[in-house]
């Protein structure tokens, strides 16, 4: 083979592998339906578009979901379909809230509690449903609990909500 063969050989290698690696990293353990997100109670920003806001907010918590369910036993695969989201906090103008930089911002206080409503299913390989429901989440006591580990994560307060019933409602009974 001569060396121009070999380098070109060479390149598609290389290519078909990034291709793989991006499929295998865009490929997502979780399905999420974002159901008439424009509807939602409170996905606002304080400095960004509400659209480019809405839309790091979804993938933030899409990938904290992915991690999530590696937990999952092998085969079993989670949909949610989000009908509410609620973050912590409220977006005020920053005049309102003390603030004179001229943008809005978020105040999080103990009434502006988290929610988020969605309903779900784990099936099996073959697509049998082995868990669905319906769930209406809330943590009124989102600011007693500890977040140390992520102090820097704006959606903090969701995650935990969001992984206290993973582990409550869907590791508990994953095996059964």
């Amino acid at each position: 083979m001569s060396f121009k063969k070999l380098v070109v050989a060479g390149a598609i290698v290389l290519l078909s592998m990034s291709v793989n690696a991006q499929d295998v990293e865009n490929a997502h353990l979780v399905k999420i339906t974002w159901e008439n997100p424009e509807k939602f109670t409170d996905v606002k920003p304080s400095n960004s578009t509400r659209k480019k806001f809405r839309n790091q907010t979804f993938d933030r918590i899409q990938k904290y979901m992915d991690e999530l369910a590696v937990s999952l036993p092998t085969g079993q695969q989670l949909s949610i379909t989000v009908t509410d989201l609620d973050l912590a906090g409220k977006v005020r103008p920053g005049f309102m809230a003390g603030f004179d930089t001229g943008s809005d911002v978020r105040i999080v206080e103990r009434v502006y509690i988290p929610r988020i409503n969605f309903s779900y299913a784990i099936t099996d390989e073959a697509g049998n449903i082995i868990k669905s429901g319906e769930e209406k989440l809330k943590d009124m006591s989102f600011m007693d609990r500890s977040t140390a580990n992520m102090r820097r994560d704006a959606l903090r307060y969701e995650k935990r909500m969001l992984k206290d019933w993973f582990h409550t409602e869907l590791l508990s009974s994953a095996g059964s």
